[in-house]
Parts: structure tokens; sequence; C-alpha cells
């Protein structure tokens, strides 16, 4: 092992709009001792001439252009790369806040069971407007349980951190489990030591349009499925009720919809009342957006100070 204490994997696609930021998140963080792997999977946008300028600030990021060959294959390139102790995740659309590592360097020095860990989360949208914040489960038991249901946001994957050894044991990443990577790796760790989020935030995550729960969401839930089935033959067990739907269409009105929902449930009227007014923009004759622009308007009201 060299002596960077920690890897910090960050696979990009044409990430021009983020990458810029989500890198200063890892350089300005307190915890000094990593070293930053921008693996670039093929992108034809500007994110490589980006990333080859910041590598001139700060050795310690270093750039992997890559064929494309999709995210699974992309990460399993980068565990190759990483030769410490410990492996972070993260992703060219999101922010570390900046004592993310420190915090998370610690709980795994002090937890010696724990082979994967990650924190609670605020999302997001795409214009960095604030949805809230996510607390996921904290303990091995709830986060598994959550994750036999077949959500693999049980950690949320960008805010993850690893031991080395325990990605080894488990053989790294799966590219038989194409969208639901994340998934299929929790479950495997879980069975050799434990799983925890930290119960604080330490990354910001983005919510968009354009991700893969929305714009490949029936193949997700086929692998998702088929993740699940692997592990009850493993375990010899009967898993708890299936919890992703499988809705064959997954717009920008209903993104905008969830963002809205999601932020009323966290007290974030603005953020709120922007995706309110987003959704009806998308699809301006329709009824039940101006019925639900209206409801909205009314809980804003009603929660004004």
């Amino acid at each position: 092992m060299v002596a960077t204490k920690v890897s910090i994997l960050l696979p990009v696609h044409n990430g021009a709009r983020y990458i810029k930021q989500a890198i200063k998140s890892i350089v300005r963080q307190s915890f000094k001792s990593w070293r930053l792997f921008v693996l670039d999977d093929g992108s034809d946008d500007q994110t490589a001439k980006i990333v080859r300028f910041m590598t001139l600030q700060d050795s310690r990021i270093d750039l992997y252009s890559l064929p494309k060959r999709g995210l699974v294959a992309t990460l399993n390139t980068g565990l190759e790369l990483a030769q410490t102790e410990w492996v972070a995740r993260m992703d060219a659309d999101d922010v570390a806040l900046p004592n993310r590592l420190e915090r998370q360097v610690d709980w795994m020095k002090r937890a010696d069971s724990v082979v994967a860990s990650g924190s609670f989360v605020e999302e997001v949208d795409p214009c960095g407007w604030s949805l809230g914040e996510v607390q996921l489960p904290a303990t091995h038991a709830d986060i598994e349980q959550m994750l036999l249901t077949g959500i693999g946001g049980a950690i949320c994957h960008p805010s993850a951190i690893f031991s080395r050894s325990a990605l080894d044991a488990v053989g790294g990443y799966d590219e038989s489990a194409t969208y639901c990577e994340d998934l299929d790796i929790y479950l495997k760790l879980g069975e050799i030591g434990e799983l925890a989020n930290i119960p604080e935030v330490l990354l910001r995550y983005r919510k968009h349009p354009g991700s893969v729960n929305v714009t490949r969401r029936l193949e997700l839930v086929r692998n998702v499925r088929d993740v699940l089935a692997r592990v009850a033959l493993r375990r010899r067990c009967l898993l708890p009720p299936f919890a992703l739907d499988e809705a064959s269409s997954r717009n920008v009105c209903l993104f905008h919809r969830e963002c809205c929902i999601s932020s009323l449930k966290r007290g974030k009227m603005n953020a709120a009342l922007k995706h309110a007014i987003q959704e009806l923009w998308s699809k301006p004759m329709s009824m039940g957006s101006w019925q639900f622009l209206h409801y909205v308007v009314r809980c804003c009201l009603v929660n004004a100070p």
C-alpha cells in the first residue's frame, strides 16, 4: 500500500457541466491524504480538458481517458489503480462537504467490523437548489433490510467509502449488475462485514431527469430482480416484498413532481414551488398540473413565516 490513505474513484461521461465543482469539493477536504482518480469513460464534451487543467493545479488529481465501456467496467479499472486501505466513491455532479473524508476515515478506523459506510445526504436539483436532507438507515440490520427490497440507495453510492481488502474479497463490481452495481456490491459486502451510514450530511447529491433511475428504469428493475434472486440462492432465504415500481415511462414532468413532493415533505417551500411551476411548464395543458400548482401554492402560504 502507498502512503496515500484514501483513493477516490470519480467515473464520468460527458460531465463538463458539474465536474469542476465536484473536483473542487475534494480539493477543499479537511483530510489531505487522498488521490483522486478521474475516470473519463469516453467523454466527447469538454470534460477531459477541464480535468486536465485541474491536474496541473493539484498533483493529487489523476485523469485517465478510457474508451467508452460503461460505469461498472470503468469502476473496476479504478479499483485496479487504487492501492490504498480505503477506497471512496464520488460522482461528477455531486459536491462533498469539506469534512466528508475526515469523518469517514475516522469512522472506519473506529469501527473495525464495518466494510462500507455512507452518510446522510442533502438532495439538490440540477441548478443546486436544496430539496432537503435524506436520512438513511444507520445500522447494518436496517440497511440490509432496505437493500433486500431492491433499494440500492440504502447507502448513497457517491457518499460511500469502502475497505479495499473487502472489495478484493468480493471481486469488485459485477458487470452483469448494470445500473444496480451498488446494490449488488453492498449485499456481497454485507455477507462478510457490516454496513453503516454516518448520521450526518456529508454530500450534496444531485437529482436530475437524465439519471439512470429515470432513463433506464425497466432495465434497472430487471437487473435488480436478478441480483436479488442470486442473493436468495446464496443466503438460502426468503426476501421481503420488492420495493421498486416498474413504471415503463419516467418523464421530465414526473421528475419535477417528485422533486416538489420531496421538497414539501422536508420544508423546502421555495424549491417545491419552483418544481411545481416547472412541471406545469413541461405540461401546460394538463389540468392536473394546474391543480397541483394550486395545492403547492396553498402549502407555501400556510407555511410562510
